[in-house]
């Protein structure tokens, strides 16, 4: 549905605007052991929660509890924020992410791609960058 998919943009960049990471979530419709899980917080606005926490694919169980209880979404996987945004909660919460992307950054070579400048990570930096994703809780 490409309106509501618009409108979900829209929604998403007017909370980037305001300083917000923001994820796309999607109501499930059956359980799904195979799809990660947004756990909705505080309202921001009649569309926005603050994220609760993630859940990386439920067992089949805990998954059927999700969608009857109607606080979990589907994650996405796709985000809008602010340049700003991310780099001050990486600061904040991952300063050694930071500073080993700003390091892989500074080994990768830009090139001329057919419509753009293209960045070619170097490849032994970013491996060396850690994972940010935070365990199940």
């Amino acid at each position: 549905d490409q309106a509501a998919f618009e409108e979900a943009v829209e929604r998403a960049r007017a909370l980037a605007e305001q300083g917000w990471l923001t994820t796309f979530g999607l109501v499930p419709t059956q359980p799904e052991t195979g799809f990660g899980y947004i756990e909705k917080g505080q309202a921001l606005d009649a569309h926005g929660y603050r994220v609760e926490r993630f859940v990386e694919k439920p067992n089949a169980e805990t998954a059927q509890r999700y969608v009857e209880g109607g606080q979990h979404l589907w994650n996405a996987g796709m985000f809008c924020m602010r340049a700003d945004a991310i780099l001050r909660e990486l600061q904040q919460h991952a300063p050694q992410v930071l500073d080993a992307v700003g390091e892989c950054l500074g080994l990768s070579q830009s090139k001329q791609g057919s419509n753009s400048l293209q960045l070619e990570l170097d490849a032994t930096s970013f491996a060396q960058v850690a994972d940010i994703r935070s365990e199940e809780r």
